[in-house]
């Protein structure tokens, strides 16, 4: 895969792509969108194939998008629990998500983006192309499972409770480093105290059922995933979830994604067809907001 480093900076395709993510353009198909501008295959060329991609596309935008306005949508629900609003968050492995731009439009909010080297270097100037100065939008270089990392990224917040959010990264993660996560997370909340919000801990059934996602995903695995490593990577169960997180210390609330993002809202915001493989998993998605056990 090519560097992100190497690319010529800033590449006209990207800030054109961003300052559309900005604008609302791109929330659900953004996968698709890279896709189309010369940007995506100088990242995505020995990863996928223009067809593996558009599988890929039709498949994951828009239970990418549900899962980004559900987070937005879980923010709000948590504010009217904890009756104020959160002016703190870190961000773990956002890329090019663009809720730390909008959110501190309000210059009460402090919001940290703690992302992979790389891509933190990448999201900073970019952020300073497109949008200018923006004091309270911290970007810091870490690894969501390091403690000290987590912990230098909450020491740049002004005092208070924390949101922490992990959108999509978790599912990448075997269950080891998934405990480690945890772990930093839960340092920070006995500090600060706060919420998580994480999206994508599923249990395995979640993965595979219909039958017939399983076969087309298994057709695609060598470019797009691998099955068996997947299957490690997922819960066994909800019960296992359930206790999982628990044991680390944490108590759960389950909000279901569909209930958030009315199917009205994603198909006006997605133009291309919703397949009903595509649908189920919509209605099956949920977001966990984990707090530290009492």
């Amino acid at each position: 895969m090519t560097s992100l480093a190497k690319i010529q900076f800033p590449p006209k395709a990207l800030i054109a792509y961003y300052q559309n993510l900005l604008k609302g353009k791109f929330k659900l198909t953004y996968t698709e969108s890279l896709y189309k501008k010369s940007f995506a295959p100088k990242m995505l060329v020995n990863l996928f194939s223009p067809e593996q991609l558009k599988i890929v596309t039709a498949r994951g935008a828009p239970l990418i998008g549900q899962s980004y306005y559900a987070t937005e949508a879980v923010i709000r629900k948590e504010e009217a629990r904890w009756g104020k609003k959160f002016t703190n968050f870190i961000d773990l492995v956002p890329g090019l998500i663009t809720r730390g731009v909008e959110i501190t439009k309000s210059p009460r909010v402090t919001y940290v983006e703690l992302d992979f080297k790389e891509m933190s270097s990448i999201k900073k100037k970019l952020v300073s192309t497109v949008v200018g100065k923006r004091p309270n939008l911290k970007f810091v270089a870490g690894d969501l499972r390091s403690t000290p990392d987590l912990v230098k990224a909450s020491r740049l917040l002004p005092l208070g409770p924390v949101v922490i959010i992990t959108e999509g990264v978790m599912s990448y993660l075997s269950l080891s480093d998934k405990a480690k996560v945890a772990t930093a997370v839960r340092t920070v909340l006995k500090e600060r105290d706060g919420i998580w919000i994480t999206t994508n801990v599923e249990a395995a059934a979640h993965y595979y059922t219909p039958a017939k996602l399983e076969k087309a995903i298994a057709k695609y695995r060598a470019a797009v995933i691998n099955l068996n490593s997947f299957k490690q990577r997922a819960f066994d169960s909800r019960h296992h979830i359930k206790t999982f997180f628990e044991k680390l210390g944490f108590s759960l609330r389950t909000y279901r994604q569909f209930n958030l993002v009315p199917f009205s809202t994603l198909k006006k915001s997605y133009p291309l067809p919703i397949s009903d493989t595509t649908r189920r998993l919509l209605k099956s998605k949920k977001t966990l907001v984990l707090s530290l056990r009492k």
